[in-house]
């Protein structure tokens, strides 16, 4: 019995050499959690390991939303060790990590392990190695690999701190189309607000995949990598992300850490996409803010023809996801709802969060990161302006609200400030983040402004906020909080109407008197009509005629009301007055519109005039003095062609014009 428990343990473990190709890439980081009166430092290691699940029939490789959630540890039983400025305290540190991802179509699971240790004060340059062999089988290099962290442990001279280094993260297969362009972007933060470089990882950094990658370019100020691979198969990236301050003048990197990966190649048409991500999954950078110990939740929604079979899910530890369900019951779009609760201190910053889409057919998203920032505080919005009614008295109306909790600026991403009429739900108008229209003052007001030719008299409007219409000055640029509320900013436009009433009284021998009151209604809660009586003021019809042109200048120049007739007859003790229509204005302004075409066109029949008399005066009649033509054979024959020439032009002018010409001759 004994011997066939060990002859089943070690076929076991001949299936394990056999398929040694286990090790997908992986990052180490690290942070300084707290400084001990002595010096010493106590350092947070963090490390994440990408393995191939199927390495071992046991399953000490794989993981499931079981394994997730009780944390299983996966990967080789080996260390993680200090390797540089060791002394006097080094450590050696278990390298299985925590089950937190996986993928079933790419054969990969994901875990992340968070160690403390203490070093002392002596200890200012210090770097940890892991290091293995066997890289699943590449087109270039493959192996060994070493991944190395750098560690600097000095105080800064500008912040008065240990530096805090850079984070990234990354899926560790990255699909990618034969021949094709591709350009990929590696996620990156720095807590510090620190300059961050990436570059190919050399020497004792890389192991057996050092520059790998043929023909690849990196873009270090970026962190992009464009790639046009020439064949199929898997390629290893290796890299070093570093950071620089700008306030120090050392060109050396204040931190730097690794992170490695794989490219996969397939044969698919370049400009073919059949699977991506909707507009309500949160944009590439978005930065979140959370609550420490509240839960986040979110959604991500990818458009694919095919049935999508999974979603990859890269975060921090406790993020759960939902089975994948259609959206609203649209066969095209996919979704899953995804929930994190932020309650270790460890977790307390920037957490990056990437995700990935795959249907049926083995086509992805491209991969998209975002930061949740657990502890950062989102934009508030408060103090809407205006409310109530507002007058509509000039072309546009200025709005305005606070962000009284943290300062903001303009936002890069997509959002709207939408405004809504309230009786009918209807969308008026849609404003975009990024339109020059909107504004920030002094990082704490939000401000836009709107033509009034859009809002109807006595009508009542409400306004909402998309999330990220601005974003904070702090961390990533948390986005501000949506506005959701309908009652939260309403409004309604005052109702302005004008009655113009015109009597007259003909006196004999007398000059006509005309007499004019306006009144003007304003709708306020209560459904009161204020009637202001300008008293009757009698004038000659000249003065009459220069006021009511006053009038429809006004009108025309501020664009800001419409005079309308009142559909009552109202009486006065001396007035009479009947109803009228506002057609009149619209007639007067077609009559001053044709008397202003007729003056253009006399204006212009007068300019021609003028020019044709002073044409006349440049061309004497034969009656005054005829024009002799004399011919000399002994002139010259350049003066016989001007002389010729100038005798056709004053013969032509002048029949042009009915004159007749009289050649003399000797």
């Amino acid at each position: 019995m004994k011997l066939g428990i060990y002859f089943i343990l070690f076929s076991l473990s001949l299936i394990g050499v056999i398929k040694a190709s286990h090790f997908y890439g992986g990052s180490i980081n690290w942070k300084a959690v707290e400084t001990f009166p002595n010096g010493s430092v106590s350092v947070q290691l963090e490390y994440k390991f990408y393995w191939r699940s199927d390495f071992d029939i046991v399953g000490n490789y794989r993981c499931n939303d079981t394994k997730i959630a009780t944390q299983f540890p996966i990967g080789d039983a080996s260390t993680v060790n200090c390797n540089v400025g060791c002394t006097p305290n080094s450590f050696s540190l278990n390298s299985k990590v925590y089950c937190d991802g996986y993928s079933l179509t790419n054969n990969w699971s994901s875990g992340k392990r968070t160690e403390l240790v203490t070093l002392s004060s002596s200890q200012k340059y210090v770097e940890a190695l892991f290091t293995g062999s066997s890289w699943l089988t590449l087109r270039s290099g493959g192996g060994s690999w070493q991944i190395r962290v750098k560690m600097n442990l000095t105080t800064r001279s500008d912040i008065n701190k240990i530096n805090t280094p850079p984070i990234s993260l990354s899926s560790p297969i990255i699909k990618l189309k034969l021949n094709c362009n591709s350009t990929i972007k590696i996620p990156v933060f720095d807590q510090d607000g620190d300059r961050v470089k990436c570059r190919f990882s050399t020497g004792n950094e890389c192991g057996g995949i050092c520059q790998t990658v043929p023909g690849a370019i990196i873009d270090s100020d970026k962190c992009t990598l464009t790639f046009k691979p020439a064949s199929i198969g898997y390629f290893a990236a290796a890299l070093q992300i570093e950071d620089f301050s700008d306030q120090i003048s050392s060109t050396l990197p204040l931190s730097s850490v690794p992170i490695q990966f794989l490219f996969y190649v397939e044969n698919k048409p370049c400009n073919v996409s059949d699977i991506y991500f909707n507009e309500l999954t949160l944009e590439e950078d978005s930065c979140i803010g959370l609550d420490f110990n509240q839960t986040y939740n979110g959604k991500i929604v990818i458009y694919s023809v095919r049935p999508v079979t999974e979603i990859i899910t890269l975060g921090p530890v406790g993020l759960t996801k939902s089975p994948i369900q259609n959206y609203n019951g649209n066969s095209s779009l996919w979704y899953i709802d995804i929930s994190w609760l932020p309650n270790s201190p460890s977790q307390i910053g920037t957490n990056i969060f990437c995700f990935q889409g795959v249907n049926d057919q083995g086509s992805t998203t491209e991969q998209r990161c975002v930061n949740l920032v657990v502890g950062g505080k989102a934009p508030l919005f408060s103090n809407p302006y205006p409310t109530g009614q507002v007058d509509t008295g000039s072309s546009y109306t200025l709005f305005t609200i606070d962000s009284p909790n943290e300062p903001i600026k303009k936002s890069t991403d997509l959002s709207y400030i939408n405004i809504y009429n309230n009786n009918t739900n209807n969308l008026i108008l849609r404003i975009d983040s990024n339109s020059l229209n909107l504004t920030i003052e002094n990082s704490t007001k939000l401000q836009f402004n709107v033509m009034n030719n859009l809002f109807v008299e006595n009508e009542t409007y409400y306004i909402l906020f998309d999330t990220g219409v601005a974003k904070g000055t702090k961390y990533c640029g948390i986005k501000s909080t949506a506005i959701t509320d309908s009652a939260f900013w309403t409004f309604s436009i005052k109702k302005v109407s004008t009655t113009t009433m015109v009597s007259e009284t003909a006196n004999t021998d007398e000059a006509t008197t005309t007499t004019t009151v306006i009144s003007q209604a304003a709708n306020t809660d209560e459904t009161t009509t204020k009637t202001t009586s300008v008293q009757s003021t009698t004038i000659t019809e000249a003065t009459a005629a220069t006021d009511m042109t006053n009038l429809i200048t006004s009108y025309l120049t501020t664009n800001m009301f419409t005079l309308r007739v009142s559909d009552k007859i109202l009486t006065t003790s001396s007035l009479t007055c009947t109803n009228t229509d506002n057609y009149w204005f619209i007639i007067l302004w077609i009559v001053i519109a044709v008397l202003l075409f007729l003056l253009i066109c006399l204006t212009c029949a007068l300019c021609y005039l003028l020019g044709y008399i002073r044409r006349m005066k440049k061309i004497l009649p034969t009656s005054k003095k005829p024009i002799l033509v004399k011919q000399k054979e002994e002139m010259l024959v350049e003066k016989e062609e001007q002389d010729l020439n100038q005798f056709k032009f004053y013969i032509k002018r002048s029949q042009e014009y009915g004159y007749k010409c009289v050649t003399l001759q000797k």
